[in-house]
């Protein structure tokens, strides 16, 4: 079951980013998991993500951490979908920046 609707793109030791189309009228749920860093990252659009009642905007070429066991609402900011990278790092791997070169390079 893939409840984010996603598509995995890399796995790299153990690194992984999926892509996550977020439609403008539907809203998606996530809880990060404990052992893992998440973070997103806004590759076309503009990204709402909700925690806690709090709303934070993401425009395209930024990115959101977030936070373990803590559920996020994410919807497209604007009247138009939005594409978003889910990067997951186990908090056993140490994130270098030959790793993220390879992120950016295949994107």
């Amino acid at each position: 079951m893939n409840p984010l609707n996603s598509k995995e793109i890399l796995v790299q030791k153990r690194l992984s980013a999926r892509v996550i189309p977020v439609a403008a009228e539907k809203v998606i749920s996530h809880v990060a998991p404990a052992d893992t860093e998440q973070f997103l990252y806004v590759a076309e659009g503009s990204l709402a993500a909700e925690v806690e009642g709090l709303t934070t905007v993401v425009h395209q070429s930024n990115a959101f951490a977030l936070t373990a066991g803590r559920e996020t609402s994410l919807r497209s900011a604007q009247s138009t979908p939005c594409r978003v990278l889910l990067v997951s790092v186990p908090h056993s791997v140490e994130v270098s920046p030959e790793v993220l070169t390879v992120m950016s390079s295949r994107s």
